[in-house]
């Protein structure tokens, strides 16, 4: 008999990140790199600027996705507590947004608005209908399985046998769009698709073109060019008429969802980050800045001023600032004594950093090596930067045994969703899966 035993964090299934290629021989030694002249911590201003956050009821939140109706911000998720599932703020005010509605409805994954009403897709495969003023939710068996794009005529969703083509009641089947879709998208006669082989554009039902993307791409945005969203692949940006390859940036996040701010910016939803890249060029697409989000940034909604951004728990509000700094990153974050670390400058201002193990100033788009000494005892290493929004990073330094094939593990005990204490040593004989994932 085998026992599942899951521990989940209550946070969506992190991605699958690539890590960063070992530090090659050009990586010079961690000390002797150093510049010429003094060495000072420059003065930056963050080129993303954080708004604060939104002021609705977070208690027990977990968003997925957000879309905008005129003066109505929507946000789509779970609620935990069931009070919960699609929020609404008035941002006719946009430096002081408030919260208008409020409605339950587990687990809505992505929504859409027509102008009339929102429709969404829930956890269950359904189709979910919302009426505004007053809020009222419905939903209608559908077999979806994804992403969804409306407009006044059409609603288009990812369902199970190919991309579903409903009329603007919801009910009418006008086409299935045949193949295994994630993401979609609408611009006037044409339908965009996306999923796990690439991007499809149709046009009266017939497939007119079609790209192979590696990646899992899932989101689709519609701007200056068609932007696929494609996980640890990147942003890749199509020509919407032909779906020729303009440009890709797939720099270290994992990128889930993006949304255009005019013609030549783009936000981008990556988990654990929020990222803007200039693509004035899409053939030479510039990461102008990054910021942490507080928990997992899923969906982003731009326009000219600024972006708002459902985070998991916490929504918020950023903008774009026309400056420059240096912007710091450690790769991996987590590794052991003996080993070696890259510090990288994502930025577009050289980075200094000091430590007693690392002292000194790296250019924008390069690396640095830092090695763990083999009888480093702390628990982390603390490196004090001129990043704008990181003073400090910390590289957590662990035991390289660990847990010792043969031995008795230690006890791990946790509540699942209905309450019940599970014990590891309550399972002893049995054989016991353990998996988890790290917040965030």
């Amino acid at each position: 008999m085998f026992l599942a035993l899951y521990l989940l964090a209550c946070l969506p299934t992190p991605p699958h990140i690539i890590p960063d290629e070992a530090v090659d021989s050009q990586d010079s030694p961690p000390i002797d790199w150093l510049d010429t002249g003094p060495y000072t911590f420059g003065s930056w201003d963050d080129p993303i600027e954080d708004l604060g956050a939104l002021p609705v009821d977070t208690l027990g939140m977990e968003l997925t996705d957000a879309t905008r109706l005129g003066d109505l911000l929507i946000l789509a998720g779970q609620h935990q507590r069931g009070t919960g599932g699609i929020w609404t703020v008035d941002i006719s005010n946009p430096d002081a947004p408030v919260q208008a509605d409020q409605a339950d409805q587990h687990h809505v994954q992505y929504v859409c608005s027509t102008g009339e009403r929102i429709w969404g897709t829930d956890r269950n495969r359904n189709l979910v209908v919302i009426e505004l003023d007053p809020m009222k939710v419905t939903t209608r068996q559908m077999d979806a399985r994804g992403d969804l794009a409306c407009d006044a005529d059409r609603i288009v969703l990812a369902a199970d046998g190919g991309a579903l083509v409903l009329g603007p009641d919801g009910e009418t089947v006008l086409d299935q769009l045949a193949g295994g879709w994630n993401g979609v998208a609408l611009a006037d006669d044409v339908i965009y698709t996306a999923g796990p082989d690439g991007v499809a554009r149709w046009l009266d039902g017939e497939k007119t073109h079609e790209v192979a993307l590696g990646g899992w791409c899932r989101d689709l945005a519609l701007g200056k060019a068609l932007v696929a969203s494609c996980g640890s692949e990147g942003a890749v940006l199509l020509d919407p008429d032909d779906l020729t390859l303009l440009g890709s940036w797939s720099g270290h996040a994992s990128v889930r969802a993006t949304s255009w701010d005019g013609d030549d910016g783009l936000w981008v939803a990556a988990w654990t980050e929020l990222l803007y890249l200039d693509v004035r060029d899409p053939a030479a697409i510039e990461l102008v800045g990054v910021q942490s989000s507080p928990s997992a940034a899923m969906a982003v909604v731009a326009d000219e001023d600024r972006v708002w951004v459902a985070d998991w728990n916490q929504p918020f509000g950023a903008r774009v600032q026309d400056v420059r700094s240096p912007e710091v990153r450690i790769s991996p974050t987590a590794t052991f004594a003996g080993s070696v670390v890259s510090v990288v400058n994502d930025g577009r201002e050289p980075l200094f950093v000091e430590h007693e193990l690392l002292t000194g100033r790296i250019p924008p788009g390069e690396r640095r090596s830092l090695t763990v000494p083999e009888d480093w005892s702390e628990p982390t290493i603390e490196l004090v930067t001129d990043d704008p929004d990181e003073a400090m990073v910390s590289l957590e330094v662990g035991s390289q045994n660990g847990q010792v094939l043969g031995e008795e593990a230690p006890e791990i005990s946790e509540q699942d969703l209905d309450g019940n204490l599970w014990e590891l040593s309550g399972q002893r004989g049995e054989v016991v899966w353990l998996a988890t994932y790290e917040a965030g």
